[in-house]
């Protein structure tokens, strides 16, 4: 035997068939429990049919979620398979849009096996209790996103692999489309040298072309490069990205803002003041072309706070992070991974001014989406656990020793 049924493996409706006619012969959850969870480990390898890809079915039944709860609890082998065309068109989103992995999260954020249901109620009622007494639902729905996500970074690899050598014919710009999407998936989990290596494989396709989609992939080059700590060649690839923008007239653009940003990101971690002037051109950017009220403008508010929080004007620094998170707010972005790091930005601010409480709720606030969404501390700042620790501890000594 090579495929396992779930439903040729045990038949429900069989049993609930039995406990309708002969009350006396209810199969106890407890024994279906048993039955089901071990063929689960003996077939050895759990397949999720996750489609549609924005809302997968699969996810929204609860013995398929208590299967994949059984698969992972016992690390038993899972993959994501998708029908073709639904494979075909999460990937046109992420070719279409260099910013697609936005709606990708999006709809992944909505994973919530407590919304799971079931044709009897006690069962639902059980098996939530038993992913509750296990791994927690904040954890189990993480552990499906890590799934989907890898499945997604696969994918898409492969289909670069494919245009780079020559095996699909793709056009430029959603090739570089696909890159940015990816590249930024990678960044948010703390993949950069899987990321640097996508990169370099990418290089060669568009960098004998002097076009924005060149500049731009070279500025994500410039953007690895710093996460690596690189902050020589971080500088070479932005200073490269800059010229070719300005040369072909392209730097009042959502790109050249954000290029201009990265160099203050770049300037505001080596604690140069020069961050402070890069900031401002890149807002007066944002603001001449009309997109302040965009992400773009609440990533460089927040950026330039962190900036100012570092060299001590902790006012700025407050008053730049209440315009990003206006913003943020406004276009849904702490539904989405960025939530993250302006959590944690502001609870950094929050601790710097003595606010420990506020700077707590921030951490956690931070932590949550960092469970939520499968994501690695980011190198800019601290371990957020590490952080959680250290203000409960604050906390807990100003309780034993209050000031006089």
């Amino acid at each position: 035997v090579y495929v396992w049924i779930c439903c040729l493996c045990i038949n429900q409706h069989r049993v609930r068939a039995v406990s309708s006619v002969r009350s006396q012969a209810v199969v106890k959850f407890e024994v279906f429990e048993k039955e089901f969870g071990e063929r689960v480990c003996r077939v050895g390898h759990v397949m999720c049919l996750m489609a549609p890809w924005k809302n997968p079915f699969y996810l929204s039944r609860v013995w398929c979620v208590f299967e994949l709860h059984v698969a992972i609890t016992n690390k038993v082998r899972t993959t994501i398979t998708m029908p073709p065309g639904e494979k075909d068109g999460l990937q046109k989103v992420l070719c279409d849009r260099a910013d697609g992995i936005g709606e990708v999260w999006t709809n992944w954020g909505r994973v919530d096996v407590e919304s799971a249901q079931a044709s009897v109620q006690q069962d639902r009622e059980n098996i939530m209790k038993l992913i509750k007494a296990g791994l927690g639902f904040a954890e189990f729905n993480a552990s499906v996103v890590a799934r989907l996500k890898s499945w997604l970074v696969d994918s898409c690899e492969d289909y670069l692999r494919q245009a780079v050598d020559g095996k699909a014919s793709i056009a430029d710009t959603a090739f570089l489309s696909v890159c940015l999407n990816l590249n930024r998936l990678l960044r948010w989990t703390g993949e950069y040298d899987r990321s640097a290596a996508l990169l370099e494989r990418a290089c060669p396709r568009l960098g004998h072309i002097a076009s924005e989609e060149t500049a731009t992939l070279i500025r994500q080059v410039g953007i690895i490069r710093r996460k690596l700590r690189n902050f020589t060649g971080a500088m070479e690839s932005f200073e490269e990205a800059k010229r070719m923008s300005e040369h072909i007239g392209k730097m009042e653009t959502p790109d050249g803002a954000l290029l201009l940003m990265n160099m203050g990101i770049l300037r505001a971690e080596m604690r140069d003041d020069e961050a402070a002037e890069l900031f401002a051109e890149a807002r007066d950017v944002a603001d001449k072309i009309g997109k302040l009220d965009t992400n773009i403008g609440g990533l460089i508010y927040q950026w330039w706070g962190y900036f100012e929080r570092h060299r001590g004007c902790h006012d700025q620094a407050g008053e730049y992070h209440a315009r990003a998170l206006q913003i943020f707010q406004k276009t849904g972005a702490l539904e989405r991974p960025l939530a993250k790091s302006m959590y944690q930005e502001m609870g950094e601010l929050a601790q710097a001014k003595g606010n420990l409480e506020d700077s707590l709720e921030f951490y956690k606030k931070a932590h949550a989406v960092l469970i939520k969404f499968d994501l690695a501390d980011s190198v800019e700042w601290r371990p957020l656990a590490d952080c959680i620790a250290e203000v409960e501890q604050l906390l807990r000594d100003r309780t034993s020793f209050p000031a006089p």
